[in-house]
């Protein structure tokens, strides 16, 4: 797996080979989910029970526009990181939610998803 660190916290995000490529936008909320099931919004830890009051913090300081990428360690569980998308359209029903993955290695020359978002 390939380490993958935007502008949240660093995850080890899981390969997939068919993906749709993501624009960087200064108005998108980054969450994170580590390997131990720990949720971050941007680089900052918050616990499951907060996370849709965060959420919607930080969309309306940011406009309430925008998109979620959602971005979970490959060794995080199925079920936190399905939480955490549940949280985010629960809190956010009019955001587009991405889940963020990591090209394959052999794929790492044509820019995907985390690739962008680092420019």
């Amino acid at each position: 797996m390939h380490s993958s660190i935007v502008r949240g916290f660093p995850v080890n995000c899981p390969a997939f080979a068919d993906r749709a490529t993501v624009q960087k936008e200064d108005s998108a909320i980054e969450i994170s989910v580590d390997s131990n099931g720990q949720a971050y919004i941007g680089k900052d830890p918050v616990d499951m029970s907060g996370l849709g009051s965060r959420l919607q913090s930080a969309s309306s300081s940011q406009g309430n526009s925008g998109k979620v990428l959602v971005r979970g360690d490959d060794a995080a569980s199925y079920g936190r990181v399905a939480h955490v998308l549940a949280s985010v359209s629960q809190a956010l029903p009019n955001r587009e939610v991405i889940l963020v993955t990591q090209p394959p290695a052999a794929d790492k020359a044509a820019p995907h998803h985390s690739e962008e978002l680092e420019k």
